[in-house]
């Protein structure tokens, strides 16, 4: 669900697996703390957004 931001990092562009032509894929991450106080890890690549791990 949606929810405010209070503070960001980012973005981090990162290249996974430049050595595999049919794997390699592009993405940013990005460090988000929401409302509540928790730090998420975000990603983003071609095909949207997810968050990749959540902080207490």
């Amino acid at each position: 669900r949606a929810a405010p931001v209070r503070a960001w990092a980012g973005p981090w562009p990162v290249v996974e697996r430049w050595w595999d032509a049919d794997r390699a894929r592009r993405v940013h991450r990005f460090q988000v703390v929401d409302h509540d106080g928790c730090a998420w890890l975000l990603v983003r690549d071609a095909d949207g957004w997810w968050a990749e791990a959540r902080y207490d």
